[in-house]
């Protein structure tokens, strides 16, 4: 399932490698790639990858399939645009060292309370979004103090 990724890098205008994909099941956290250049082959890439919760999650090189020991990073070859990404910025040649960091924020809330709303405007809270499509779960607690609906929302899938 991916999902959605803000990227930060103060020195960048732009997604290193803006092909990354989340799998599995992403987790709110910032990820940091530590990368510097391989010296025998100055146009290849290698790095170390952890997450602010996973932790330390594998390392790769620009040139080969990347797929993080958790499984929640994958980083194919042709996903980098390291170079392009920093001349944007005005960094030319690509630095020795550098980071890249990127935050994987939610699209969720896990806990809501009905608030009171304004007579005649329906108080609409979103509890999940960009969800895959499969089945999933969602357990109310509570005495339902203020809530007048539950709505699900499934997007039609159209024959290929």
């Amino acid at each position: 399932m991916a999902g959605p990724v803000r990227w930060r890098d103060p020195a960048a205008s732009g997604p290193c490698f803006p092909g990354c994909d989340l799998e599995g099941l992403p987790r709110v956290e910032t990820w940091t790639m530590k990368v510097r250049r391989d010296p025998p082959d100055g146009g290849v890439l290698v790095f170390s990858l952890s997450g602010s919760v996973t932790g330390a999650d594998g390392s790769g090189r620009s040139d080969a399939a990347f797929v993080s020991d958790s499984g929640r990073v994958r980083i194919e070859p042709g996903d980098w645009d390291v170079e392009a990404t920093l001349k944007l910025a005005g960094i030319d040649p690509v630095p020795e060292v550098f980071e890249v960091s990127w935050d994987v924020v939610a699209h969720h809330v896990d806990e809501c309370r009905a608030e009171p709303g304004k007579p005649g405007v329906e108080n609409v809270i979103t509890i999940a979004h960009g969800l895959e499509d499969a089945p999933h779960r969602l357990t109310l607690i509570g005495n339902g103090v203020g809530w007048k609906a539950v709505r699900v929302y499934s997007p039609k899938r159209f024959p290929r």
